[in-house]
């Protein structure tokens, strides 16, 4: 092993795998503080797809994507050097053991990331946990272009010679047959990634229907019903039946992310309930009422449309951030209410 790579002295080795090795280095020159990552290639073979990666990065210049400090392509051996998102990949990070909250936030910013990559005319075709990089704060570094398809004005140039694992890769792109790639084919492979976020397990192909992954039984929670409808419009064999690309995937989860928290706003007594309003605050007790079924101001029947009750208190309940209010209705007949999603 090189001690040093031009101006970067390795500290120690990241990773290795067929294709490449990630070193942790330094600049001896100090113009660039801290610790990077510096990406060796050890297939000679690959020359070609190892410069489309540097380049396309350097292309995109994307806040999300993984960018490129320094390089040598034409030199051996080869190499780039990017920042060091200490944390790893999701995989090796266990990113799927975060709070839930975090894991939807971390899969909305890679939406919204690949959604610029895809406006840029680039399909990255090998979206995968191992792909997709952690930084301290938790936010998600697109990498690993090597096998990305571009689209050069008329030119459409392919850059790797086989895609990624099964798992995550669209069935249109087995093959390499010439159909032009699309958008779409990541769509597939972000709602893999998602079925990962959520549960910690590969999703074999077009399967989360099945019992044995389907989400809502998995989980144990009806909510998750919410996340399956996003799968049957991402992980589907025919890319004519998915969403067109990242942009739709965004607002698509952005609807069932805000359908999914206001499906648990059940009054707990020791869980934070989040504003369905604003979805930023944890809502605070304001108050508590007693209903007798006869109250002129308002009874059981006005509220829950269920039907009166005598022995009904509402608690009331405030979002410290906006101020939207939520009554809550409690009762010691709690079966005849299970209907109402505000009721415990």
């Amino acid at each position: 092993m090189a001690a040093n790579y031009g101006r970067w002295r390795v500290i120690n080795t990241l990773g290795q795998g067929g294709q490449g090795q990630v070193f942790r280095v330094e600049d001896t020159q100090g113009e660039f503080p801290g610790e990077f990552a510096l990406k060796r290639l050890l297939n000679l073979g690959r020359v070609a797809r190892f410069k489309r990666e540097v380049e396309t990065l350097a292309r995109l210049g994307l806040p999300g994507v993984l960018s490129v400090v320094d390089s040598r392509i034409d030199g051996s051996p080869a190499y780039f050097v990017s920042p060091l998102a200490q944390r790893g990949s999701l995989e090796a990070a266990n990113a799927h053991l975060l709070p839930l909250a975090s894991r939807l936030q971390i899969f909305d910013t890679i939406c919204r990331t690949l959604a610029k990559v895809h406006s840029s005319d680039i399909v990255h075709r090998d979206l995968k946990p191992a792909n997709v990089l952690l930084d301290d704060d938790e936010q998600p570094i697109i990498a690993d272009f090597g096998i990305c398809f571009v689209e050069d004005g008329q030119a459409q140039t392919l850059t790797g010679e086989v895609m990624g694992p099964r798992q995550y890769t669209a069935p249109e792109l087995e093959g390499m047959s010439d159909e032009r790639v699309r958008p779409a084919a990541d769509v597939y492979s972000l709602g893999k990634l998602l079925y990962w976020l959520l549960t910690g397990t590969h999703l074999p192909r077009e399967r989360h229907r099945s019992r044995e992954y389907d989400l809502a039984a998995k989980m144990g929670e009806a909510r998750y019903e919410l996340m399956s409808r996003l799968l049957d419009r991402t992980v589907c064999e025919d890319p004519d039946h998915r969403l067109p690309d990242a942009q739709h995937v965004v607002a698509s989860f952005k609807e069932a992310r805000a359908k999914f928290w206001r499906a648990i706003n059940v009054p707990g007594r020791s869980a934070p309930q989040r504003c369905v309003y604003c979805g930023l605050g944890d809502y605070e007790p304001v108050g508590q009422v007693e209903l007798d079924g006869s109250t002129p101001i308002i009874d059981a029947h006005q509220l829950f449309g269920l039907g009166n009750f005598s022995d009904i208190r509402v608690r009331c309940m405030r979002c410290p951030e906006c101020g939207n209010i939520q009554c809550f209705g409690i009762s010691s007949r709690v079966a005849k209410l299970k209907s109402n999603p505000w009721v415990q």
